[in-house]
């Protein structure tokens, strides 16, 4: 079936307006068949007459009356045959089951008018004494009843049948109209469960089958709406969403096919890069799944569609196709907020890399630099010269080359405290890291150029010395201020990772999850760990460098007095190394709840994959067998890992597992061999 052919709203509507044709043609029938309910007619005489008192006048009467009542319904029966045959035709019922139901309906009509014929004449006998005398000619009223009754018992078993048949559908449209959202949905399953509970209640307390029939066809033609809802449903989901679009691959594309991970340019034992492995290896998923999706939703279309009440199975294939496109739906949803978060932990581990590294280069060239201006500052302060002095020209140039030097320093803070306060992913590309690596290597050039130029000023007095050494001294306070702050900064990260991981430890975050396995505690050990020997690590730094601050101002003046710049400098540049650290252990911590997040739900995917009933493709069941075993190797692996690198490498292979096994039920519902 060509997708131009989808049923649409317009279809279904056209479906409405021609079953409430048919009814008001049901109405305008019953009215012409009443017309003739009055006709007389009367059931032969079951016996023979007995003697005088038989009175033959009454046995002609019946018998007249009889022939006219079969010759009138026959009649009418002729005429509501092309009436019903045609009224069935545009329902697309079959003409054998138009006549059988015209036959029955004659049946029914000539007991019932024989049957109150009878029943008149017998009361008439009452009253005029006429119970003895019926009783001599042999009539036997309820005997003759009796016999037409038994004669009906294979339509009333036909009928039980279509109602338990009828019961069978409804169970499987419920299940159907559960999945589909469109609002009329519901109105058509619980028309449905009217007319075949009307069905039942008709047949139950007046044995009236063609009403009942009447009543069960009704709800088939619900049901047959509801099944093309059912197929717009699919057709909604594969054509107006896609869902390639919502995957978030911004500033982590990749040129080509060979991506990061394929060309195993990424080192899974860095916090960042393992998360980009993880990412792509989502994506690769993702889009396999979308395939799946686009195939799975156009089956129906080449399935075998609904008629009648047969086509139970026609029902359940297409819930079940539905049921796979939700949870694909659901899938999807779920792997774009998992890489949307890996890619969110991606950027930060890729800001805080760079920052960690400009912010080093910028502290070595900042210490030279301002040794440089203070040593420049007392040689112009020393050293007023009047004229052209030969010491003028070094002491020019030196601070001309100070200048460049500062200047080339402002930039890269500028660059800096851009990059600190940026959400774009372009600043993370590679240009943009090329670009400030490039600034910080010509400030150092810069620095180290300034070197030579300070070096040839005109010497300090001896009385300028302590002047020097005290200014020294401030900067070296101002760069110690910066270590606290940088130390501040790893207490909090540390602060928060320890809490995270305590908390996942007491089950405070797993509600909801008591149905699945969760990580194995020594990976939180290992992460817990880890952030004591970090936070150790800054406690250490400052402490050295409070210590080495404090000597140098009981030394001040004093000869061979340790550089204090210098010294506070390194002790800053080894606690943005350790801020950068504590920064990658948070963001562990935060990869270790979403692998939580996302170990309870692929064993929630694969527990549903393992129920699910195959057709009898055996190639399907071997390869979910094989499936099986992998996602249970895979399962195991994740919950004994010891290290975070073992436990992503274990999830990544649960995930490509799971991700097989719902390959093959998709395939089982598109059809195909895996």
């Amino acid at each position: 079936m060509a997708l131009a052919k989808m049923p649409q709203e317009q279809d279904l509507q056209v479906i409405q307006d021609n079953t409430a044709n048919d009814e008001e043609n049901a109405g305008r029938r019953s009215v012409k068949e009443e017309e003739f309910d009055d006709a007389p007619t009367r059931l032969p005489h079951s016996g023979t007459p007995r003697g005088p008192k038989s009175k033959p006048g009454l046995y002609v009467i019946l018998v007249t009356l009889l022939v006219a009542g079969l010759i009138a319904c026959r009649t009418v029966s002729r005429s509501a045959a092309r009436h019903v045959a045609s009224r069935a035709e545009n329902d697309g019922i079959p003409g054998a089951r138009v006549e059988e139901r015209h036959l029955r309906e004659n049946a029914r009509s000539q007991f019932k008018e024989s049957y109150s014929e009878q029943r008149r004449s017998l009361s008439k006998e009452k009253q005029t004494g006429g119970d003895a005398k019926a009783e001599e000619e042999g009539v036997h009223v309820p005997g003759e009843i009796e016999d037409l009754r038994k004669s009906r018992i294979p339509e009333v078993a036909i009928m039980e049948g279509k109602l338990e048949k009828s019961r069978k559908l409804l169970s499987a449209a419920d299940r159907l109209a559960f999945l589909v959202t469109k609002p009329q949905a519901k109105e058509l399953i619980g028309d449905a469960h009217e007319h075949v509970e009307q069905a039942r209640l008709q047949f139950t307390n007046s044995g009236d089958i063609i009403a009942s029939e009447e009543q069960l066809l009704l709800a088939v033609q619900d049901v047959r709406k509801l099944y093309l809802a059912a197929i717009a449903q699919c057709d909604a989901l594969v054509n107006k969403v896609d869902m390639s679009e919502f995957f978030p691959m911004a500033g982590l594309e990749t040129e080509g096919d060979e991506t990061p991970l394929k060309a195993g340019k990424l080192n899974p034992e860095d916090t960042v890069q393992s998360m980009m492995i993880t990412f792509y290896e989502i994506k690769d998923v993702y889009f396999e799944m979308i395939e799946q999706f686009q195939g799975v939703g156009r089956a129906p279309l080449n399935s075998k569609p609904f008629e009648n009440e047969e086509d139970i199975d026609v029902l359940t294939d297409i819930s079940d196709d539905l049921l796979f496109l939700w949870n694909a739906v659901a899938s999807q949803q779920n792997l774009v907020w998992l890489a949307n978060e890996f890619r969110n932990r991606i950027f930060t581990g890729l800001k805080e890399h760079m920052l960690s590294v400009s912010k080093t280069l910028l502290a070595f060239s900042e210490s030279r630099l301002k040794h440089a201006q203070i040593t420049i500052k007392l040689a112009r302060k020393a050293h007023k010269p009047k004229g052209y002095a030969s010491k003028t020209y070094e002491l020019k140039f030196a601070e001309k080359k100070l200048a460049e030097a500062e200047n080339g320093l402002n930039a890269l803070r500028e660059r800096i405290k851009e990059l600190e306060a940026t959400t774009k992913w372009e600043d993370m590309s590679e240009d943009t890291k090329v670009v400030l690596l490039q600034e910080a290597e010509q400030a150092k050039k810069l620095m180290l150029g300034l070197h030579k130029p300070v070096s040839e000023v005109p010497s300090i007095p001896h009385d300028l010395k302590l002047q020097s050494e005290e200014l020294i001294l401030d900067e070296a306070e101002g760069v110690h201020n910066a270590c606290l702050a940088e130390s501040h900064a790893v207490r909090e990260l540390l602060k928060d990772a320890k809490a995270r991981l305590e908390a996942w430890l007491e089950g405070a975050y797993s509600e909801g999850m008591d149905d699945t396995i969760q990580l194995s505690e020594d990976v939180y050990s290992e992460l817990l760990s880890k952030i004591k020997q970090i936070r150790e690590q800054a406690k250490q730094e400052v402490t050295a460098a409070a210590q080495s601050l404090l000597q140098a101002k009981e030394a001040l003046g004093a000869a061979g007095a340790a550089d204090p710049l210098k010294t506070q400098t390194e002790r800053l540049v080894n606690l943005i190394s350790i801020r950068e650290k504590a920064r990658q252990l948070a963001l562990e911590s935060e990869r270790l709840e979403l692998s939580e997040l996302e170990f309870a739900s692929l064993q929630r995917v694969a527990t549903d994959a393992k129920i699910y009933r195959f057709r009898d493709s055996s190639a399907a069941k071997e390869h979910i067998i094989t499936d099986t075993k992998e996602y249970e190797e895979a399962k195991r692996a994740v919950v004994q890992s010891e290290t975070v690198v073992e436990m992503q490498a274990a999830m990544n292979r649960l995930r490509r597992s799971v991700a097989a096994m719902t390959r093959n039920i998709a395939n089982d519902r598109m059809r195909k061999e895996s």
